[in-house]
């Protein structure tokens, strides 16, 4: 896995999550954290690569690892290393790509899962995604787990939640520009996330910020961890999700272990977090669900779904009562590492 990403990320999370249940469970566990600005390796990268495929029959990858080095899962594969790679999200999602670097990208993931024993991503639209981009391809679904956590308290007036790194992927300008239009209703929004992957889109948010929005409304955090954000999972009353693509999203699970409903954006893995493990992805009523889903290309859709819930009691409660109603139903981290195990072990 790697050493060196700027910030928390959802994958990591799902790597130390999986390797402490999986010690738990009595597997031995040798953990290497590669150095090197992965996905873009140098040569001594790829060589410490090498080295730690090589050390052990079985070996586990990150995907953003294995997937910018099909050279070197080949040749451990070749000498009879069995290779799983884990997918958390592929290179090519990242909207802000030149030309050259997607096709470069392509072409290493695809030659990677190829050339992989086996894979996993979280979710079935994340399987379905990569069998419709590089066909032949099989990849496993093991959902995330989640960890116990006290249900939510809230805050008044509400406070909704935008937690992912600062970046157009996770498209928190998206979620400004709904909240723009609602000037006229109570709320507050905590903006959460690692700021250092994109500089100049986290000027563009405090941009909107001030000029949208205004002051006393939005905090801008950048990273938080541990106890400083449990105390915000424990103001929190909605989490917004806003990506561009997801391949599931771990923090909605999260949120619904607080029994926090969710909004989040339609097309992507998230909806199928949102709603369930096992459900594809299509129209979705509000009745019954932990939130909603939403077209992910219309800032004034998501305003009125944030109005609905911000201006009706009714609304509010359904949707609380099913995020709570979703917290003993949620998979467990000791669940996802022993699918993991399952498939490795084949």
């Amino acid at each position: 896995m790697p050493r060196d990403l700027p910030g928390p990320s959802g994958g990591t999370h799902f790597d130390f999550a999986v390797i402490s249940a999986l010690t738990q469970a009595g597997h031995a566990v040798r953990v290497y954290q590669l150095p090197g600005d992965w996905p873009r390796p140098t040569p001594a990268d790829r060589r410490a690569l090498q080295t730690a495929l090589l050390a052990q029959p079985l070996a586990v990858v990150d995907g953003i690892v294995a997937l910018a080095a099909p050279t070197e899962i080949e040749a451990a594969v070749r000498m009879g290393i069995r290779v799983h790679i884990l997918v958390h999200s592929l290179l090519t999602a990242d909207p802000g790509l030149d030309h050259d670097a997607r096709s470069a990208f392509t072409m290493a993931e695809s030659a990677a899962l190829a050339v992989a024993s086996s894979s996993s991503v979280p979710s079935q639209w994340s399987a379905t995604d990569i069998a419709t981009r590089y066909p032949g391809v099989r990849t496993h679904v093991v959902p995330p787990g989640t960890s116990p956590a006290p249900p939510a308290v809230g805050s008044d007036p509400p406070q909704l939640l935008v937690l992912a790194a600062l970046t157009p992927l996770k498209n928190q300008l998206h979620a400004l520009q709904a909240l723009a239009l609602l000037s006229d209703l109570p709320w507050t929004l905590e903006l959460v996330g690692s700021d250092e992957l994109d500089p100049a889109y986290v000027g563009r948010l405090r941009h909107s910020i001030e000029h949208d929005i205004g002051p006393g409304r939005v905090t801008l955090r950048g990273a938080v961890t541990g106890e400083a954000l449990d105390a915000l999972w424990e103001a929190t009353d909605l989490l917004v999700l806003t990506s561009t693509s997801e391949t599931f999203g771990m923090v909605i699970t999260e949120a619904l272990a607080r029994g926090v409903p969710a909004v989040v954006t339609g097309a992507t893995g998230a909806a199928e977090a949102l709603r369930g493990q096992g459900v594809g992805d299509g129209p979705v009523p509000v009745v019954g669900l932990p939130g909603a889903v939403v077209d992910p290309s219309d800032p004034a859709v998501l305003a009125d779904t944030l109005r609905l819930w911000l201006s009706e009691d009714g609304v509010r409660s359904s949707w609380r009562s099913a995020a709570l109603a979703r917290r003993p139903r949620l998979q467990t981290w000791h669940q996802s590492a022993a699918a993991l195990a399952r498939i490795m072990t084949a």
